[in-house]
């Protein structure tokens, strides 16, 4: 019959085994401080050692099971990015970036349509993903993210459409015309959960 001795403390869970401090050998008796009941257990080495193995064998799994996680989420799809605008001249970056696997430009949103065939020619885009509006390019593609490379004055219509999509953006320098703008887009962004970014170039390096 194991022996259990605990004092200032009314009851013992199992779950406190895992929270043990430093167990001291003492003949054929285990002590064990509970920090959780503020209780000292005394328990039979017999029954202590088919426990901890037990206890150590369940966190190997876990280990196991967190490292199969991590590889399932490492060979995730790119991530679905919808360009909005072609007139800022930045949009050259993501337009003309090595396939990294890590991005897919599924829709770009550019009414005028002799600049986008320009750059369909220079960087190698299908003119069949170029939309007239953000709507329709949405709807089409469905993307996870945008980029904001339209004029600073859109960036407010570019997160009033895409946060209530749960769609994330970038924008390019500055971020608003006015604080008004300002506010009304960091508010956006709070209330849809989503990510709002500015492409500052002292971000990258």
């Amino acid at each position: 019959m194991t022996n259990f001795s605990v004092l200032k403390a009314e009851k013992l869970r199992y779950s406190t085994l895992v929270h043990i401090l430093i167990p001291l050998l003492i003949t054929n008796k285990v002590i064990y401080f509970d920090c959780n009941n503020c209780a000292v257990l005394n328990i039979d080495r017999l029954t202590i050692i088919p426990m901890m193995k037990t206890i150590f064998f369940s966190l190997v799994s876990i280990v196991f099971m967190n490292v199969q996680m991590f590889g399932q989420t490492a060979k995730t799809e790119p991530l679905k990015i919808g360009v909005i605008g072609l007139t800022h001249t930045h949009v050259h970056w993501i337009l003309g970036r090595p396939d990294r696997g890590d991005i897919k430009i599924v829709g770009i949103v550019e009414p005028n349509k002799e600049l986008a065939q320009r750059y369909s020619k220079e960087h190698g885009f299908s003119m069949n993903i170029v939309y007239n509006t953000m709507e329709e390019m949405i709807a089409a593609v469905k993307p996870e993210a945008v980029t904001a490379f339209g004029t600073i004055y859109d960036h407010l219509k570019v997160v009033e459409t895409c946060a209530p999509l749960g769609i994330h953006v970038m924008v390019e320098k500055p971020l608003a015309v006015s604080l008004e703008h300002a506010l009304k887009m960091k508010a956006l962004a709070e209330k849809y959960h989503i990510h709002l970014l500015v492409n500052y170039e002292t971000s990258w390096y």
